[in-house]
């Protein structure tokens, strides 16, 4: 018997299974009834021991259980690879990615897997509702109306599936309105205008759509904003209060821009009886769960302000006034409640400072985006089935990590999707669009196999295509790379 936690249409449920050995006699030998439940009694499936890796290794406890009453000998095949990518922005999805890959795999006798990858910036709404159909959960895609970070109108999809306790559970991609894309090309103009307004019409949206206790995820990633926030507290019903001279007024939404946020000296909730002060509490009965890009704080040498902005269209000015903005901000938002001292808080200044804002109005949990979503896609599972991980992004540089190298999982995805897969013992392959590994952790350096640009040709897919065949032409097989995943510790790991 096997108790362990089982992921299921994005919940976690303790179960409990029994597994039996038996030699078949006959076919149709076995009971057709395998469950109390009728809507489960789909009668015996026989597995070729050829795919029992592949069918089981969705959950590792259960797979380790199997292949333990199997033949010891049986192993996963020697030249199989899971293409896990990232988008290459601009060029390629992430789906496209992988696909280009797997195609060059099999093309050269490889068995290959694809499992795009996210980390809360686009295409993380298609991949969670990727993973309900894989589940065969009922799920349905809404469209919102709101703003884009520029204030023009913008229709945004949230999804939405039922969970067994009544409440819906709800996935907002913030990118569908708050992203970079969605401006063109960045400048200093879009730099300072830029705000996440949309995503605070959207949540008032949601308060007015779902029952209270509604399970909410966020994905932070790819946003044009470093507005901390405040455009999405304004659309919420909050009063920006603004030294002007020696009066105090309330700004106006119309005439907000992020770098007056230095001279920001309170910040107001929305009377209770108002219809934004409901809205407002509708929302804090809420779970929420943002999913964040980056572990990046708000401010400092590694925060947003310094790190993001300038990718944003940022000059060094205005990176300046951002980050005094910024830390500003951040202590008005400690003054709402909590331990929290958001200026240094891991995760804080995903999406220019909205995490932090989200964390100090509605007590979201800030987790690493990365994470929660390769442990969705049951990613530690498909390593048990694989000898060879090839993944990829459009630049794996410093950014790609978590601040100073961090390699529990809250870098971006193509980075933590390497560290997991060398931790566990699997030969690994980078192959980027821009490859500077140069602020990597050492450890996850040495035992890269190989770390490939592949370029910035406008002609991606031939790009990765040759960059590809050039990887799998080195590999004959999939031999591991030596590390054992039970002895191997991460740095700053403990006994």
């Amino acid at each position: 018997m096997l108790r362990y936690p089982f992921l299921w249409g994005g919940k976690v449920y303790d179960c409990t299974t029994e597994f039996f050995t038996g030699t078949l006699i006959r076919p149709g030998a076995l009971p057709v009834a395998v469950s109390d439940d009728s809507s489960l009694n789909l009668g015996p499936v026989w597995v070729p021991v050829t795919e029992v890796r592949e069918t089981f290794g969705y959950h590792q406890s259960i797979l380790d259980v199997i292949l333990s009453l199997m033949d010891p000998c049986i192993k996963s095949p020697e030249k199989s690879v899971l293409c896990a990518f990232s988008a290459f922005k601009g060029t390629l999805t992430a789906a496209e990615a992988c696909s280009v890959a797997a195609r060059i795999a099999r093309d050269s006798g490889w068995q290959a897997t694809e499992l795009p990858l996210a980390d809360g910036g686009r295409g993380s709404l298609d991949l969670w509702l990727n993973g309900l159909r894989s589940a065969g959960s009922p799920w349905r895609v809404l469209d919102v109306r709101t703003v884009d970070p520029l204030g023009r109108p913008a229709v945004a999809r949230i999804g939405m599936a039922d969970a067994q306790d009544g409440h819906p559970e709800v996935f907002v991609e913030s990118a569908e309105c708050l992203g970079l894309h969605l401006i063109g090309q960045p400048n200093p103009a879009t730099a300072i205008a830029s705000s996440s307004r949309g995503l605070g019409i959207l949540l008032r949206d949601l308060s007015r759509r779902f029952p209270q206790g509604t399970t909410v995820r966020v994905a932070l990633g790819d946003s044009a904003v470093s507005d901390c926030g405040l455009g999405m507290l304004q659309a919420l019903g909050f009063k920006i209060l603004i030294r002007n001279k020696d009066q105090i007024e309330a700004i106006e939404e119309a005439a907000f821009n992020a770098t007056l946020m230095a001279d920001i000296a309170g910040i107001e909730p929305p009377s209770g009886d108002s219809e934004a002060g409901k809205d407002l509490r509708a929302l804090r009965s809420f779970k929420w769960t943002v999913l964040c890009d980056v572990a990046h704080p708000l401010c400092g040498q590694g925060g947003a302000a310094r790190v993001f902005a300038p990718q944003k269209g940022a000059l060094p000015l205005q990176v300046q006034a951002l980050e005094a903005g910024f830390k500003n901000v951040a202590r008005i938002f400690d003054g709402f409640g909590g331990r929290v001292r958001w200026a240094v808080a891991p995760h804080g200044g995903s999406s220019g400072g909205v995490a932090a804002a989200m964390g100090a109005v509605l007590g979201a949990s800030l987790v690493s985006g990365s994470g929660w979503l390769l442990d969705y896609s049951g990613f530690d599972g498909l390593l048990a089935t694989h000898r060879l991980v090839m993944t990829g992004e459009g630049a794996s540089d410093d950014q790609s990590c978590g601040p100073a190298g961090d390699v529990s999982g809250t870098g971006k995805a193509a980075f933590v999707c390497v560290s997991r897969s060398l931790a566990a013992g699997i030969r690994t392959e980078l192959v980027s669009g821009r490859v500077r590994l140069d602020e990597w952790p050492a450890w996850v350096r040495e035992f890269l196999a190989g770390a490939t640009a592949c370029g910035q040709d406008p002609d991606a897919p031939s790009a990765l295509r040759a960059a590809v065949s050039a990887r799998i032409a080195s590999r004959p097989g999939g031999e591991s790379t030596g590390v054992n995943r039970q002895s191997r510790k991460k740095p700053g790991s403990r006994d």
